[in-house]
């Protein structure tokens, strides 16, 4: 669980959080990939499946919403995937 916090009304041109998840195999199986699980937020928030960046698409305004919760699936490239 991560709490993160964002000024309102700023603009972000980088990566506002990074998620990162760790995996000791070698290779492609090693790789993580990164996606929303539930996101009624689609519209605000960008996850970069490779890298785990989480971008605004927009200024957030704390007047119409102060507080956004979703989650976050990292899952490896095994040939038995683990989340």
């Amino acid at each position: 669980s991560y709490d993160i916090s964002v000024q309102e009304e700023e603009e972000y041109p980088g990566p506002v959080f990074r998620f990162e998840a760790i995996d000791d195999d070698a290779g492609e199986n090693g790789q993580i990939t990164y996606e929303f699980i539930s996101n009624d937020y689609h519209y605000l928030f960008f996850l970069h499946e490779k890298t785990g960046d989480l971008y605004l698409r927009q200024k957030l305004n704390r007047e119409k919403q102060s507080i956004y919760n979703f989650t976050i699936r990292a899952r490896d490239h095994g040939k038995s995937p683990r989340s």
